[in-house]
Parts: C-alpha cells; structure tokens; sequence
C-alpha cells in the first residue's frame, strides 16, 4: 500500500467520523452509509476517469484497471461520481437531496486535504522548479526545490470549509442546499487556481490542462445550484 493510499484512507475515516459526530439533525446512520456510497462512487468515478484518459495504455495492460493502488486516480471523476452517489443514497434512503449534500461536506473537505497532502509526498500536482520552493517530489521520485502548490491547496481548502462553517452557523445559512454549492464552487476554484501553477504532465484539450477545463464546469454547476436554492427558498 502507497502513502498516497495510507492518507487518503485517514482522511475518508476521519470524515466518516465527523459526519456520524456532526450536530445536525436527521439519521446519523443513513448518513454514515450514505458517506460510504459517496466514497465508493467517488473511486470508481476517479478510476474510470483516469482509465478512460489513459486508454491506449489499458489496452494493452488491462488487468491493471482493477487495480488503483498502483496509481492512477482522476479528480474529475471522483467529483462525479461522489455526486453521482449521493444523489442515488438521497433516493434509496429516502433524504433531501440538499440536506444530504450539505451534511455530507466534512468528508468532502477531510478528503481534499488528503489529498494534497498525499499528492506533496507521492509526486503529483507539483508546481514548477523555484528557489524559493520547498522540496516536492515530482513522479520519478526526485526531490526538488518547487512552489508548493499541493500545501497552498491544501491550506486554502482548510480555510474555505472553515469559513462555510461559519456561514452554516448564521441564520441565512441554514438554507438547504446553499453551504453544499459554496463548498463545491470553493473546491472548484482552488482547483482552477492549482491547475494554472501546475507542471506535472497532464492530458490537454485545446492546449489547457483537462482539470482546468473539469474545475470550469463544477464551478458553472455551483453557480447553477446556488442561484436554484437560493430561488426556490425565497418563494
């Protein structure tokens, strides 16, 4: 097992906690299976994502698709298919759909900063060569001096969901729905924000990066959610 695979795996439990210990109202236990769903659908999306991406190399190394430890995961794809999950686990267990999304944020937050924290140790989503850097290991396991993207990302999604838990505690941040678009739309912006100081090797589209092109399209969702929520609560 990789480190990357040791941190994620803390940061999934750690989020799994802090739902089944949040304060909110509602079945922690539907709550708690429904995080599970949402991790599974968010690695499954994650994997065929990259495998789809990474198809001419599948091809001919098929039996490595099953396997994710060896390295290989899309964030893109995580998002959807963690969304994806949620959506399903609202409709089996019988939950709003936007009560869930805003219950379920902690392990969103809990596993973004996992993983950046395990992107900075196993050599992914590392920044450019700087003498001002710190050391970051890039995907030959080469240690260098690099703007530290993964630690700024890490430290800026720590303050974002500090700040919606602010916001979730004032009166007209109680609205269903709206801390989950204001988490998302957040992460999609650090997101966009990391994609511009990366320079590890990533698949283009009209010369920009795919993740740019992915956090572009998870925001503009936000954006839709947002205004949605905040329309149908004023009638």
């Amino acid at each position: 097992m990789t480190i990357f695979s040791i941190i994620l795996a803390c940061g999934s439990v750690l989020g799994l906690v802090w739902i089944n210990l949040s304060p909110v109202g509602g079945d922690s236990d539907a709550r708690l299976n429904a995080g599970i769903w949402a991790l599974l659908g968010a690695l499954l999306g994650a994997r065929l994502a990259y495998v789809s991406v990474n198809w001419p190399y599948f091809q001919t190394h098929p039996f490595e698709i099953v396997q994710p430890w060896l390295g290989g995961l899309s964030w893109i794809g995580a998002f959807a298919g963690g969304l994806l999950a949620i959506a399903l686990s609202a409709w089996v267990f019988g939950l709003p759909l936007d009560f869930l999304m805003d219950d379920l944020l902690p392990l969103l937050a809990s596993l973004s900063v996992a993983t950046w924290l395990g992107c900075w140790l196993t050599g992914c989503a590392y920044g450019p060569e700087s003498n001002l850097g710190i050391p970051t290991r890039d995907e030959w396991g080469i240690w260098r001096n690099r703007f530290p993207v993964q630690l700024i990302a890490a430290l800026a999604v720590i303050v974002l969901f500090w700040g919606i838990e602010q916001i979730r505690n004032r009166e007209w941040g109680g609205t269903p729905g709206l801390v989950a678009s204001l988490g998302v739309g957040g992460l999609s912006l650090i997101l966009l924000g990391a994609s511009v100081f990366r320079a590890d090797p990533y698949p283009l589209y009209n010369g920009i990066r795919l993740e740019t092109w992915g956090a572009f399209i998870f925001l503009g969702i936000s954006l839709l959610s947002g205004i949605l929520v905040i329309v149908l609560n004023r009638r």
